[in-house]
């Protein structure tokens, strides 16, 4: 899977901010992983 993300107006981060990562977080939700809170992604168990 992938996909792409382009930004019509730059903000303050560098790297990925809040934007991107929300999107990150939804790809990975729809693949049914799950998040703690430092960040890990683990796969749900079924």
């Amino acid at each position: 899977m992938s996909f792409g993300y382009a930004m019509n107006r730059m903000g303050p981060s560098i790297l990925l901010d809040a934007r991107g990562q929300s999107l990150v977080d939804a790809a990975y939700a729809c693949l049914g992983y799950r998040s703690n809170l430092s960040g890990d992604w683990q796969r749900r168990s079924s």
